[in-house]
């Protein structure tokens, strides 16, 4: 993975909860870890091939999930529409990204995941970045290789 990659999906991932105009998202300092990065309970895994190629994945607890519900307008907050809300910011993260790289990289729809057992391998290393934002904290995940 590239910096700039790596710059853009942080980038991208801010912007989508500064859009929001609710409570500002606090970015932190991505780590690297060289294991599987543990899954909270909803994810968005996005799979990710061209120059780079691995898996991106947003992971978020049911409180993050149903407090971005609420601040979409949305008041349903069972397991689909959790599901359904970090899929779809799994999807427009994924989608700004791909605008900002170019074609340089294809990018799948997203994949819902409930439990944090049930993710795939993911290429190491990791980056996972936490993301908090309104008391709750959830990560954005990048397990790219340059191909």
């Amino acid at each position: 993975m590239t910096e700039l990659e790596l710059k853009v999906f942080l980038d991208v991932t801010r912007n989508f909860f500064e859009k929001l105009g609710s409570a500002p998202v606090e970015m932190g300092s991505p780590r690297v870890i060289f294991g599987q990065p543990p899954l909270q309970e909803f994810s968005g895994l996005i799979e990710i091939d061209g120059s780079s190629a691995g898996y991106v994945c947003i992971t978020m607890p049911r409180g993050m999930l149903t407090a971005l519900l609420l601040a979409v307008g949305e008041r349903a907050s069972g397991d689909v529409a959790l599901a359904d809300m970090v899929v779809e910011v799994a999807n427009i993260v994924s989608g700004n990204a791909r605008q900002s790289l170019g074609s340089s990289i294809q990018i799948s729809n997203p994949t819902p995941i409930m439990g944090a057992q049930n993710g795939p391998s993911l290429p190491t290393p990791v980056f996972v970045a936490p993301m908090r934002w309104s008391d709750h904290e959830g990560h954005l995940i990048i397990a790219l290789e340059r191909v």
